[in-house]
């Protein structure tokens, strides 16, 4: 995904460029934004599709691959990974985003982490978790027509 705007229009727009087939050179001057802050886009959610305005504050329990990952790549500044009794689990906690993309990561951590809270995501992430698995099951007789 990458933003801009195109022709006459000075709104941002995400544009997915895997779908481009071509591009070429615009005969158009470049018009700079300068009213245009990244800062403010991000803050504003536009690259997440934010949930809400407020930042969510995350504790988690992570397994120890995923918070070594995570001492190399914070999930934010406010990250700080605690030990725990066991030696193969990571108490996580952090402030982050309430938006898609949080919780497309937080599901694609499949059973290295266990949201504690806030108990709202860890709710909503068990049940869309279930919803797969009750799909999947469902699904296990499906059989694909010959064309």
């Amino acid at each position: 995904m990458r933003s801009g705007s195109c022709n006459d229009y000075d709104n941002v727009r995400h544009y997915a460029l895997h779908r481009f087939r071509s591009a070429k050179l615009s005969s158009s001057d470049f018009r700079p934004n300068p009213s245009f802050s990244l800062q403010c886009y991000i803050d504003d959610g536009e690259p997440g599709f934010k949930y809400s305005d407020e930042s969510l504050h995350l504790v988690a329990l992570i397994d120890k691959g995923l918070a070594k990952r995570l001492e190399e790549t914070k999930l934010s500044d406010t990250q700080t990974i605690l030990e725990t009794d066991s030696e193969e689990w990571f108490l996580l906690r952090a402030v982050i985003p309430d938006d898609r993309d949080t919780r497309a990561w937080l599901l694609s951590q499949g059973a290295s982490l266990i949201v504690r809270e806030p108990v709202s995501l860890r709710d909503e992430l068990l049940e869309e978790v279930a919803a797969i698995q009750t799909l999947s099951v469902s699904l296990d007789g499906l059989f694909i027509k010959n064309k």
